[in-house]
């Protein structure tokens, strides 16, 4: 017997289970069940604290199965917006069958919610027993796994627990585009707390979350333009950019289909390049017999993106071989050429020098194949990433190709227009930017479940999963983030529920949880306790429903929400949330594969350079995950670069130590560590320099300078904002989102239009600029400067001195970079500060030193007498061992300090960089310090616009040059070198008159 109750609404959906005709039974006992577990719901949803069932959940209809002694309850949609785990689902039934009464005390409880049972919108990863999988929603196993893209097989990582084989399709938000109404380029958001989110998601893609998935050994692929790089090389057989040019045999062939052409850009609507030229071929071979020789004339010596493309044949390989000369050294990468073609096949981003360069400067493509006979082409190759060079309605865009939409990307790379990014005939730019991502994913990999479409051949790249990276809108005045929301779709075309492989599209909901479920979970035991985890909701967004492989729409975080950006804009904040979408994901296909998984490793750290004889010594310390167990390293790749040259292949280490036998004099070696374990290759270290001089002296360059930071706020109600003309914070490596300074600081200013969007508002003056930050490279341009003196020199990071053991004695100079480096608080007050410039081990080696006498110290950092405000006993140490004292952290904007007493032969003016820039990070607030009364005491310095000490030296039993601005600030090496050269000059000096 059936005991069946519905009391919906309008605005909500009662779901029957199909197989179940409802029967009308006495009211009074079903009233009662109902009322009593209705009363269940309204309870537990006013105790703030619960978290069983989401807010906004309401009993839609109940239904008791008698002969099954079953309770049915038909929950809405809301109810399924949130993450469910097996002991919730336990306690909630149990919790339930307690409030039904005790006539239901052995009934069993089963609760549905937009179509689904409670205990299906459990992901597997989630569920204790793998025996309780649902394999509906797991990969069905393949013979042959597909062999990927594009391969580096001379790496020595191989990540069998990572992300090898894998395709990921990924996106950043929206871009630069086309307003067809307003007849204008503009973006799709607002400019809001020095940021526009058309380009903030990529501050986490590009530098971070990316090479974090190619380090695991997936294939990521972008539906917009990756490489920052603004200059473009095209080499190809049809036409070339500058003097670049093609070099083959007569045994190549031309090829009898179109293929890539620059043409005459701008290019107009529908105008694909690929159909405007051909391309060419050879036959493979077991050994290398023939070959294509691609030689770019490259405008400006840097780093460039590298991208191939080659046509469509029956009789393809799947071991293309090119060989990449570039100034790093040789790159091989074997190519799948039975996918992927007609397009930009991202393949590495290596460093060219200007100009003609054969040797250090090409690009080979060989016959050699492990199978003869078979077809290898080739078609275009491209550096660089370029300025847009699609025409709307007789306009471009102006802007560098990487801050454009992806509608634009996709005509330029090849993809067919009215099927993947031209849907709204030529009348809406903005619907075709946001519906084109997933109609690329499917051209991607030829998945379609419409009849229309089943024909379409695609690219035939089995892409695994894609994401769309958002931030979202909302403001609010509490003490709590806006947060993240994840948006998944469990229905597809036509309400399919299930992908083209067979796969259930609940997938994509298991994907959506692990995603927001990590992301919360991490930045609440790193960052924010009380992170918001908004909702997980099914809806049919494009991004999220059009893909047929599974994916999410990620809302990060609230960029027009001042507490929200102020973790947003911290770049360590970027690189931890990286780092949980890539575990997510990898954490997603493991279990949807049914496979083992490890994290790749944290950087490594306490790591020093040091010199023993002709010999280096390097060592290290690999560190552990207290997020991860499995991110623990089993071995180290170190890179060695010498002099101005670029990191090359690396070298294989199984320990945390190495020796480098017997190096060249008079060269600056400079060296970079990462850790690897069976899940790929983590990020590299701070770079660390020594080298060996012809003089008998050595110094130790002392890496004190690892911050990376947010711009500096104001908060006093209703002024709120980012005041980076106090503190410009440091972004990591470079900044890519920067649009430039907000203006608007008073919260009471409303949204009135994009262009006007209230509290918040910034400048449009650097938003296609790439703003330099910290590269964590300085010991190697000190260290050249200190050779250039006569020294031999050493380097390690100041985790190395907590070792009470690590002697000074050999070293007869210090020289401590502190960078910017100054105490930065973290967003909330419990976290403890970061950053501090005078930490007690450093405070301890440099008090030792002194004692030993007749030793140099150099520090310099914009923050050196700032800093030690926040600490008395900083303060002391600077005044009694460095003999300087603060005086003001805004001392110039003048970017030029001058000697007090200079030398007829020797420069006594120099510059320092303060502007923003895309090589060297801006010194915006270098320190103002003098020396202390002391007679041996003082100014070396001043800056030139006001005359505030600059610089301080003291010389006596020891000396100590003391500088507000950062010494590798000083931008040219020829400036730098005559600096150094004024300050022995003026110690020998001193020394002398002493002397007599």
């Amino acid at each position: 017997m059936v005991l069946f109750l519905s009391l919906t609404s309008c605005a909500t959906l009662s779901i029957f289970p199909p197989e179940k005709v409802p029967i009308y039974p006495d009211k009074g006992s079903v009233y009662r069940l109902y009322n009593r577990i209705q009363k269940y719901f309204d309870d537990i949803r006013r105790d703030p604290l619960h978290r069983l069932v989401p807010s906004d959940a309401r009993l839609d209809s109940l239904a008791y199965l008698e002969d099954e002694n079953t309770i049915e309850l038909y929950m809405n949609r809301a109810f399924a917006f949130k993450p469910y785990r097996e002991d919730e689902v336990n306690r909630l039934r149990a919790q339930i069958l307690r409030s039904a009464g005790w006539r239901y005390r052995d009934a069993h409880v089963l609760i549905y919610s937009n179509g689904y049972e409670l205990y299906e919108l459990i992901p597997n990863y989630f569920r204790k027993d793998t025996t309780h999988y649902d394999t509906a929603r797991m990969v069905k196993p393949k013979s042959f796994p597909p062999v990927p893209l594009i391969r580096y097989p001379d790496h020595p990582v191989r990540p069998y627990n990572g992300l090898y084989g894998s395709h990921i399709a990924l996106w950043h938000s929206h871009g630069w585009y086309y307003e067809n109404r307003l007849d204008r380029w503009e973006w799709q958001r607002a400019r809001v707390f020095q940021i526009v989110e058309d380009i903030y998601p990529m501050a986490y893609t590009l530098p971070f979350l990316a090479p974090m998935l190619e380090n695991a050994g997936s294939t990521v692929l972008f539906p917009r333009e990756r490489d920052i790089q603004t200059h473009e090389v095209i080499v190809d057989q049809d036409s070339s950019t500058g003097a670049s040019f093609v070099k083959y045999n007569q045994s190549v062939q031309h090829g009898g289909s179109s293929g890539f052409a620059i043409g005459n850009p701008p290019y107009e609507s529908g105008e694909n390049p690929f159909h405007a030229g051909g391309w060419i071929y050879m036959l493979s071979d077991t050994v290398a017999s023939d070959s294509i020789v691609y030689i770019p004339d490259i405008p400006e010596t840097g780093d460039y993106a590298l991208y191939l493309s080659w046509a469509d044949t029956s009789e393809a390989i799947v071991d293309a071989g090119y060989l990449v000369h570039h100034a790093g050294g040789r790159t091989r990468i074997l190519a799948n050429q039975t996918m992927g073609y007609h397009t930009w096949v991202y393949a590495g981003t290596y460093h060219f020098r200007e100009g003609l360069n054969p040797e250090s400067g090409s690009i080979v493509l060989t016959n050699q194949s492990r199978v003869s006979g078979k077809v290898i082409t080739s078609d275009a190759i491209r550096l660089g990433g370029g300025m847009g060079n699609v025409s709307r309605n007789g306009r471009i865009s102006h802007r560098p190709r990487f801050v454009e939409g992806a509608r634009y990307y996709l005509q330029y790379a090849g993809f067919p227009d009215t099927l993947v990014y031209n849907l709204n005939e030529d009348t809406l730019d903005y619907n075709d930017d946001y519906q084109c991502r997933g109609a690329w994913v499917n051209y991607l990999g030829g998945t379609y479940v419409d009849s229309a479409r089943q024909n379409v051949k695609g690219l035939n790249i089995p892409v695994d999963l894609s994401l769309a990276f958002h931030t979202d809108a909302g403001s609010a005045r509490t003490d709590t983030v806006i947060g993240t929301l994840m948006i998944y779709s469990s229905q597809g075309l036509k309400d399919t529920l299930w992908f083209p492989d067979g796969v259930n599209r609940i997938a994509n909901r298991d994907f959506a949880d692990i995603l927001q479920t990590q992301i919360v979970d991490d930045v609440r035991r790193l960052y924010d306790p009380v992170w918001s985890r908004r909702g997980l909701w099914d809806r049919k967004y494009n991004e999220a429903w059009k893909p047929n492989v599974p994916a999410g729409l990620l809302e990060l975080l609230s960029h027009h929400n001042f507490l929200d950006m102020k973790f947003g804009l911290d770049p360590q904040f970027r690189f931890d949330v990286s780092r949980s979408i890539y575990k997510a994901i990898l954490k997603f296909l493991a279990t949807s594969q049914n496979r083992p998984y490890s994290v790749q490793p944290l950087p490594v750290e306490d790591f020093s350079v040091l010199l023993e004889v002709q010999d280096l010594k390097l060592s290290w310390r690999g560190v552990s995950d207290p997020l991860e167990p499995s991110a623990n390293p089993d071995y180290y790749l170190v890179y060695m670069r010498k002099n101005n040259g670029t990191f090359g292949a690396p070298l294989v280490c199984n320990e945390p130590f190495m020796t480098i036998h017997e190096i060249e004099k008079n060269t600056v070696y400079s060296f970079r560590i990462t850790a690897v374990n069976a899940g790929g290759e983590s990020f590299p270290s701070v770079v660390l320099s020594a080298g060996i001089s012809e003089g008998k002296d050595t110094a130790l360059v002392i890496y004190n300078f690892d911050r990376v930071s947010a711009p500096a706020t104001l908060e006093k109600d209703p002024i709120a904002g980012f005041a980076d003309f106090l503190d410009q914070g440091v972004p990591w490596n470079q900044d890519v989102s920067y649009v430039g300074s907000q203006y608007e600081f008073n919260r009471n200013v409303k949204w009135l239009d994009d262009d006007n969007p209230g509290h918040g508002a910034s400048f449009a003056n650097y938003e296609t600029d790439i703003i330099a930050g910290n590269t964590f490279d300085y010991t190697a341009v000190h260290g050249q400067a200190l050779m250039e003196q006569g020294y031999s020199f050493a380097s390690c990071q100041t985790g190395v001195l907590k070792d009470t053991s690590f002697s000074l004695s050999p070293y007869s100079l210090l020289d401590v970079i502190h960078g910017e480096q100054k105490t930065t608080p973290g967003v909330k007050p419990f976290q403890k500060p970061k950053y501090r410039v005078w930490t007690p081990p450093l405070k301890r080696v440099l008090t030792d030193y002194v004692m030993l006498k007749d030793g140099i110290i150099l520090v310099s950092g914009a923050y050196i007498g700032t800093d030690a405000l926040a600490y008395p006993e900083d303060q002391k140490f600077c005044r009694d061992i460095l003999k300087f004292t603060w005086r003001t952290n805004y001392a110039s904007r003048s970017g030029e300090i001058r000697a007090v007493n200079g030398f007829p032969e020797t420069p006594s003016l120099f510059s320092y960089v303060t502007g923003l820039n895309d090589t060297l990070y801006a010194v915006e607030s270098p320190d103002g310090i003098e020396p202390v009364k002391d007679p041996a005491a003082c100014t070396l310095f001043r800056y030139t616009d006001n005359n505030i000490s600059a610089g301080t030296l003291y010389q006596g039993d020891y000396s100590v040059l003391a500088l507000g601005i950062p010494f590798e600030s000083i931008p040219t090496t020829h400036e730098r070198n005559a600096f150094l050269r004024f300050v022995f000059k003026t110690l020998s000096h001193i020394k002398e008159n002493h002397d007599e």
